[in-house]
């Protein structure tokens, strides 16, 4: 039988993040978007076991529906950058332009990617699924579309997180 995803360190389930974003530790019940919950039970059960699937276990074939709101980074440096490998349509839309092979780290100061940084550390640091929610969108353009996304760690040795995979949907007017 599989073992609930591990706990962060401290007591703490939620963290804040840049500009109104609720960081929470992912658990189905929290989750509102369905296609969300779906990719949550999709990857916790592959995890098994683990404290997150490797890459190879994650098919996008699996959940075609939502490719174009899917983005996975590479984790570098143990976490102190990361590589954006994969943006979704949805995803580029929504930041205006293509980032797909941007490098993020703390240097940089647009919203987007102070947003990923943040959420990417949490989950790198304590190996843990995030559930993500925001009253607008990481956009480098004006948008007032709320966010509801879902972050979860990659992890090809089984001790350490080596992708991140997160999937975003965006609804209506904050």
């Amino acid at each position: 039988m599989a073992s609930p995803a591990p706990r962060p360190r401290d007591a703490t389930q939620e963290w804040p993040g840049p500009e109104g974003a609720r960081l929470c530790l992912a658990q189905a019940s929290a989750i509102e978007a369905g296609g969300l919950k779906a990719f949550f039970a999709y990857w916790t059960a592959r995890a098994g076991s683990r404290i997150a699937p490797r890459r190879a276990d994650i098919q996008p074939r699996d959940m075609a529906a939502l490719l174009p709101h899917v983005h996975l980074y590479d984790v570098i440096d143990g976490g102190e950058t990361f590589r954006a490998r994969v943006l979704g349509t949805a995803i580029v839309a929504a930041l205006g332009r293509d980032q797909t092979g941007r490098i993020f780290s703390d240097s940089d100061t647009d919203l987007p990617a102070r947003r990923a940084v943040a959420i990417m550390r949490r989950i790198v640091m304590d190996k843990i699924p995030l559930i993500v929610t925001a009253p607008r969108i990481a956009s480098t353009k004006p948008s007032t579309l709320s966010v509801e996304a879902l972050w979860l760690p990659l992890s090809e040795d089984g001790l350490s997180v080596s992708q991140v995979v997160g999937c975003s949907i965006a609804s209506g007017p904050a």
